[in-house]
């Protein structure tokens, strides 16, 4: 494998980097399986095409230098994916409590109080 060929496997990697940071920026959350899988199948691809050049590299300090380089600029979108997941969590277990503290509530107003499942007669007598 050479370099350039690896280059376009961290390209590939950095497309789909930065379209799912678009999409946690944007919330737009429904795709997030799809987003995995082609994550996984662009990974796999880019971690043989890495183990190949390990291989194949000469030992020349420019193309250990490149490779660093390629390597901190994609864990560094890495981070950043990261943050932007972790908003992501946040804002999601605000919207689970406030539908759990929801339930609670509307529970509280049911004729059953969430005791038991008979239903309670009222009477005018009474």
């Amino acid at each position: 494998m050479s370099m350039c060929e690896l280059n376009d496997l961290v390209a590939d990697f950095e497309a789909v980097q930065e379209e799912q940071a678009a999409c946690l920026a944007g919330n737009r959350l429904k795709t997030l399986m799809s987003w995995c899988g082609r994550r996984e199948n662009v990974f796999m691809k880019l971690r043989q095409g890495f183990e190949q050049l390990g291989k194949d590299v000469s030992k020349g300090a420019d193309d250990r230098k490149q490779l660093q380089e390629i390597i901190l600029r994609l864990l560094d979108s890495e981070k950043k994916l990261g943050g932007l997941s972790g908003r992501q969590r946040k804002i999601v277990k605000k919207k689970i409590h406030g539908i759990r503290k929801g339930r609670k509530v509307v529970k509280g107003y049911s004729m059953y109080h969430g005791e038991n499942s008979k239903p309670k007669y009222l009477s005018s007598r009474t």
